[in-house]
């Protein structure tokens, strides 16, 4: 929706101040007339820059799919691809900014939890239930400088996330540590290939 009219809101605000003068401050309610400040609204151009539909995430979805399970490539690129898909679906269903806030989200900020969602089959066949998985993750607004907090559909891609963590380690535990709560979420599965918690760079060494 488009925002109000400059005249229309100097026509509410003289209603308002109107309704003080005569009612509120004649009988008491009120002392003087309060001032008040315009807020600018701005509204998004969703020609210029328009959001995904239904199909593009599909889509979307199906070329990460097939290209973190390319045949072709070795064991290593396989997992760092399965990282990078995993953070992409992410990004789509948090709407954070790549670079900054969503490489910087660690283990930490993130709560999981399942919810139990009943859908419709039928009178003759009764409630039936699927387990939806949430994710309620603590962002840290690098554009506004605040910390903003919500549940995310994203909860299932996280767990998967960690659960390959966990299987590489079993796999290969010299060079794959398990995630731990200071860690990022999405980092190359190597330890060498770890963000340094100060500098926020990529190191060469392990960091527990």
């Amino acid at each position: 929706r488009k925002p109000p009219k400059e005249s229309t809101v100097n026509l509410e605000i003289g209603f308002i101040r109107e309704w003080y003068s005569d009612k509120l401050i004649p009988e008491g309610f009120a002392q003087r007339k309060p001032t008040i400040k315009k807020a600018k609204i701005s509204v998004d151009d969703l020609d210029a820059n328009p959001p995904f539909t239904p199909e593009d995430y599909v889509l979307i979805n199906q070329a990460i799919r097939r290209w973190s399970q390319d045949p072709a490539i070795n064991e290593r690129v396989r997992r760092w691809r399965l990282v990078v898909g995993c953070f992409f679906r992410c990004c789509m269903g948090v709407g954070w900014r790549p670079e900054s806030e969503g490489l910087n989200t660690k283990w930490d900020q993130v709560k999981i939890w399942e919810e139990a969602v009943p859908y419709d089959c039928g009178d003759d066949v009764g409630i039936q239930e699927e387990v939806e998985y949430n994710a309620f993750i603590r962002i840290k607004d690098t554009k506004n400088k605040r910390l903003r907090e919500a549940d995310y559909p994203v909860g299932r891609e996280l767990l998967f996330l960690r659960d390959q963590y966990q299987k590489w380690h079993l796999e290969d535990p010299r060079n794959c540590s398990l995630p731990m709560p200071s860690d990022y979420l999405f980092h190359l599965p190597e330890n060498g290939y770890k963000r340094d918690p100060e500098s926020k760079k990529l190191t060469s060494h392990s960091i527990m």
